[in-house]
């Protein structure tokens, strides 16, 4: 029984982490992005969003491709160093 007991505490301790860990992740991302459009005040919500979806392809963006545009500006992937 203390070893059932054992096991069952343990995966709630461990869910319980990855939680509290999945909890502040999401909240840096969110602060960052807060913190992100604060700065980038000439953009409205809908150009925001365009921006964050061409800077997310281009982080997988393996040949440096020119994918998008935003405000006029072209936005690429920087080559990996």
């Amino acid at each position: 029984m203390k070893n059932a007991e054992g096991k069952v505490n343990a995966t709630v301790t461990t869910n319980k982490a990855k939680m509290e860990a999945f909890v502040k992740v999401v909240k840096w991302e969110a602060d960052a992005y807060q913190y992100l459009k604060g700065n980038l005040t000439q953009m409205t919500d809908e150009n925001f969003l365009e921006y964050l979806k061409v800077k997310a392809i281009n982080e997988f963006n393996q040949k440096n491709l020119i994918i998008g545009e935003v405000d006029g500006h072209i936005l690429h992937a920087k080559p990996k160093v």
